[in-house]
């Protein structure tokens, strides 16, 4: 792997990892160590999404994990790029945390505080935009 591709991995204690990819990383790379959670292979980038929040699991282990892949900057070149990356950071941990609710059985309540989700929120956003940000 060259030095501008990263994977992180960010454990969680739900028994579930979260996959973080930056752009520089194929499809092709994920397919070594990760699947979908039918058993099926990861699909190449669809050059229509910036990103995209996937529910895999991984080959060796047969773990369940979710992957946020960056797939391509914007295409727009008059927007602010580290906005916009936060937007889509953040778009992706709805995602993430969405999917580790369901994984865990846990519902969103209207009328709650929903600090839980608030909390989880921030900190995968946090996560999703360290790793795309990486040089």
């Amino acid at each position: 792997m060259n030095n501008k591709k990263h994977i992180d991995i960010y454990k969680t204690i739900y028994n579930l990892d979260i996959i973080v990819a930056n752009k520089y990383v194929t499809m092709k790379d994920l397919n070594k160590t990760y699947k979908y959670i039918d058993d099926s292979d990861l699909t190449e980038d669809d050059d229509s999404n910036i990103a995209t929040t996937y529910l895999c699991k991984n080959r060796n282990t047969n773990d369940s994990c979710i992957l946020v892949k960056y797939h391509r900057d914007y295409k727009n070149k008059n927007i602010n790029k580290r906005l916009e990356l936060v937007d889509t950071a953040s778009h992706e941990a709805i995602h993430v945390v969405m999917a580790i609710y369901d994984f865990i059985g846990e519902k969103v309540y209207p009328g709650d505080n929903n600090e839980l989700l608030a909390y989880l929120t921030g900190w995968v956003t946090k996560c999703i935009y360290d790793t795309w940000t990486k040089k």
